[in-house]
């Protein structure tokens, strides 16, 4: 039987305002053309009412630059459903632009914090806007607006990320998201991205810099969104931040309980995986029992069978499978177990329990 989902997402542009070196998205060529007509919109929403479906998350792109935003925020307002707005704020830094979204009845924002610096915003994204994204934190929490900061872990900005983090606290932010940095690769070669990103100095370098993080942050609520394969860590790491209640792990599409939606109205099973099509609403179905019974059909069953296994036989016999799940499944386009183990600078093998 399936579960319940607990949220839709809907991309509603590919435009963006920003080039992050690291976006899942960039592939998509940030093409303004491409974006879901409002009348679909709508439609997904009116579906998302029907299965009582609570919350929908707005992504891009960036949304705010969606010329139909507030249309789609009111709407599914006016359909008692919750919006949560994903951003990187440059737009929110406006109080009256601010304002109409509130008007809308947004109900929650995640501001993306591409950086810690103003120059190393401008390297990563390819724009001075360092100090707009703090302007709208402060903005934000000066409007009574519930919302949190949320930043991408990589090799390249551990433990520096912390300074961004600070800064926001300063500006009024009290609520802090936290994941690690992930490509998707279907080709062939070197992978760039492992060279400056191998899962073991990624957690090695995030254990090393969690006292500071905790010290700077404070009272402040924050979680880290564990994608990372639980082997990498060291024995007892994982265990700690739970007991502190600082981590999250199974994603949506490992849960089955999310749905996404691209700009043509397709659902796919992750952000990341966007050229993965598995239905269309208005044709494959037009309603929500039509949903869930094309969720059923033989290929979809087969793949999200197949994406929600586990990478290797090894996982099975793990006491952290049903906790870790073998982290993201984008991880498995970068490596298989094998040459996961490879990367370990420990050089032990990884253990099962």
């Amino acid at each position: 039987m399936q579960k319940s989902f607990f949220a839709a997402w809907l991309t509603l542009n590919r435009a963006c305002n920003l080039r992050c070196k690291w976006c899942y998205a960039r592939e998509t060529g940030f093409e303004k053309k491409d974006e879901m007509p409002l009348p679909l919109a709508k439609g997904i929403i009116d579906l998302c009412a029907q299965g009582g479906i609570p919350s929908i998350i707005l992504i891009g792109g960036e949304p705010t630059v969606y010329p139909h935003v507030l249309d789609v925020i009111r709407y599914a307002t006016e359909r008692g459903i919750r919006t949560t707005l994903v951003t990187n704020g440059l737009l929110l830094a406006d109080k009256e632009r601010l304002k109409s979204y509130i008007e809308a009845g947004l109900s929650k924002v995640s501001l993306s914090l591409k950086a810690h610096s103003a120059e190393a915003y401008r390297a990563l994204t390819e724009v001075d806007a360092f100090d707009t994204a703090l302007q709208a934190i402060a903005l934000l929490a000066e409007m009574g607006v519930k919302f949190s900061v949320s930043t991408v872990l990589t090799g390249e900005n551990i433990p520096e990320f912390i300074e961004g983090l600070k800064k926001a606290k300063e500006k009024g932010a009290s609520s802090f998201g936290l994941s690690f940095c992930y490509n998707v690769c279907m080709g062939e070669g070197a992978n760039e991205h492992l060279e400056k990103n191998n899962p073991y100095r990624l957690a090695e370098a995030f254990e090393a810099c969690y006292p500071t993080l905790k010290a700077a942050l404070g009272n402040a609520h924050f979680s880290l969104e564990q994608g990372l394969p639980q082997c990498v860590w060291r024995e007892g790491f994982i265990e700690e931040l739970q007991r502190d209640r600082h981590v999250h792990s199974i994603c949506q599409l490992m849960s089955g309980t999310g749905l996404l939606f691209d700009t043509e109205g397709y659902l796919i099973p992750c952000n990341a995986l966007y050229t993965m099509r598995y239905g269309k609403f208005g044709e494959d179905f037009s309603d929500f029992e039509g949903l869930l019974a094309h969720r059923q059909t033989p290929d979809v069953t087969n793949l999200f069978r197949l994406l929600q296994g586990v990478p290797d036989e090894a996982c099975l016999s793990c006491a952290k499978a049903a906790t870790c799940g073998g982290g993201r499944v984008t991880n498995w386009t970068n490596y298989s177990f094998e040459e996961l183990q490879k990367m370990n600078p420990r050089k032990e093998r990884i253990p099962h329990a």
